[in-house]
């Protein structure tokens, strides 16, 4: 009989300790370990997907996933504009249909408020007729005339056009006893006695009409020995 009572009681207590065993198993808290980028730029983080009871160990997993992140210091960042400055040409321009030589080229970039040499006429431009007088920034001689080694200032591109004088033409205005016209002058159709051989010379008048000068080859070619009385002859038709 005690040993029938010994064996209940021993299976009381086992039963009893495996309903208080199941019991807190089944009770007990889970915790798990997630992984944060916290920021990063790239990568993944690594999974750890064990539920763990308290108290239990945990392994840190390392940085299995390749998580990076670059550096940015955008309080300290400058960002400057830089810019080319606006160069300037200076151009030549002969003014003129039929010159010879070539005008001078300026082929250097300027650039605002840059003092620039004017070139003279190193080419040997030229127009018949004519002579160079200089540069000027208009066409017509209306605006700033400048000459070889003079500065200007550079404000926008800038076309300078050669100058042409006119050369002097003389005119015939009749004839005289000295070659410098300091003699007697006759016109044509004047009429003068004679007492010996007389040599009458051309006269030439500058175009102008300020300056007389007697061109000494005109001068030969125009002297008239004149014997006796005679006429003078006419511009139009020479004795």
């Amino acid at each position: 009989m005690k040993k029938a009572l010994v064996i209940l009681s021993l299976l009381v207590c086992a039963a009893l300790i495996s309903g208080c065993s199941g019991a807190g198993s089944g009770g007990a808290s889970s915790f798990s370990v997630t992984y944060d980028a916290n920021g990063a730029s790239g990568g993944t983080v690594p999974l750890d997907s064990t539920k763990y009871t308290g108290g239990a160990e945990v392994t840190v997993l390392g940085n299995t996933g390749g998580l990076y992140k670059t550096y940015v210091a955008a309080a300290s960042m400058h960002v400057y504009t830089v810019s080319t400055p606006m160069s300037y040409t200076v151009t030549y321009d002969a003014n003129a249909a039929g010159c010879t030589g070539t005008v001078p080229v300026d082929g250097i970039p300027h650039y605002l408020n840059d003092l620039v040499a004017v070139l003279g006429n190193v080419n040997h431009l030229a127009l018949a007729g004519h002579t160079f007088a200089g540069w000027n920034t208009s066409a017509d001689g209306s605006g700033m005339a400048y000459s070889a080694g003079q500065t200007l200032v550079i404000t926008s591109n800038v076309t300078l056009y050669a100058q042409w004088t006119p050369n002097p033409a003389y005119a015939f205005s009749g004839w005289n006893t000295k070659a410098d016209g300091t003699g007697t002058t006759y016109q044509p159709g004047e009429k003068f006695a004679i007492n010996s051989d007389v040599t009458l010379y051309a006269v030439w008048t500058l175009g102008s009409g300020l300056k007389k000068a007697p061109l000494p080859l005109l001068q030969r070619l125009a002297n008239a020995v004149i014997v006796g009385m005679l006429r003078v002859p006419t511009a139009d038709a020479p004795g």
